[in-house]
């Protein structure tokens, strides 16, 4: 049987490289399990991908520009934000309604939590 690629079906680089991205992609959405064969072509077009892949990543964290998921409040801000109580934010985390973010022994919420919570969502 004749390979496609000894035939000339594909153009090698692209395809490897289009590979490289899905199984980037795959792996970036927390697949539990990722099988592949690799031949040479597709090992060389995975790892420059996959290097353009830290690399984006690196800029966008570099940049410093933090989103409501990044930003964390202290028990206390939260309190004085939605004028309640400790033993309200310790139901609310009891119930899910809103979870805390422990960080050591430090509780905190994620600002876009509170945010949605003052906006209805």
């Amino acid at each position: 049987m004749v390979d496609a690629y000894e035939r000339g079906d594909f153009d090698q680089a692209k395809d490897a490289e289009l590979f490289a991205k899905k199984l980037i992609a795959s792996i970036s959405r927390g697949e539990k399990h990722v099988s592949v064969t690799l031949t040479d072509k597709s090992v060389i077009a995975f790892a420059r991908e996959l290097y353009r892949f830290i690399l984006a990543e690196n800029e966008e964290n570099a940049s410093g520009q933090k989103t409501e998921k990044d930003v964390l409040l202290t028990k206390k801000e939260v309190m004085d934000r939605l004028h309640v109580s400790s033993t309200t934010l310790w139901q609310w985390a009891r119930d899910e309604y809103l979870i805390p973010v422990k960080v050591g022994s430090r509780i905190n919420y994620r600002l876009e939590d509170i945010n949605n919570l003052l906006n209805g969502k």
